[in-house]
């Protein structure tokens, strides 16, 4: 249904370890249907593409560590009257590691935002999320409503 069109896997034989790895999926399926949760509204829907980086830095006791992932995804969404592509890109970014520190919360949970992810043990002002000029308009306009 994909292929692995300009994937990519650098690894490091001194380490034996993936360093980096890209995974680009090129899909070649047709248009599915489906049905809105919320309204009900009949639509076709169809995934063009899936692309999943994840990027690692080596830390001071030798190991690997998460440094980064990406993931974006873009498709089309058909009804009787529109056609519209769509794009879906998730970034997480780790500038910051601490050896031998584990989150209290345990595993994360990906069907809460990533912001009730973070631990209450670290600092807040340790972490900072970086929000695009529209996310911060939408806040600010649901907190003054």
């Amino acid at each position: 249904l994909y292929n692995h069109k300009n994937s990519l896997i650098v690894f490091d034989e001194d380490f034996k370890s993936i360093k980096h790895l890209k995974l680009n999926m090129i899909y070649s399926s047709d248009f599915e249907k489906d049905i809105s949760k919320n309204y009900k509204i009949p639509y076709k829907k169809k995934t063009k593409s899936h692309t999943i980086e994840l990027s690692f830095k080596k830390l001071k006791n030798k190991k690997y560590s998460i440094s980064y992932f990406v993931s974006e995804l873009k498709g089309v969404l058909k009804t009787k009257t529109y056609t519209s592509n769509i794009s879906s890109k998730q970034s997480l970014f780790i500038s910051k590691s601490i050896l031998g520190k584990n989150s209290k919360k345990g595993n994360f949970d990906f069907n809460k935002p990533f912001y009730k992810n973070i631990s209450n043990d670290l600092k807040i002002n340790e972490v900072k999320i970086l929000l695009t000029e529209k996310e911060k308009f939408f806040l600010k306009k649901m907190s003054s409503s």
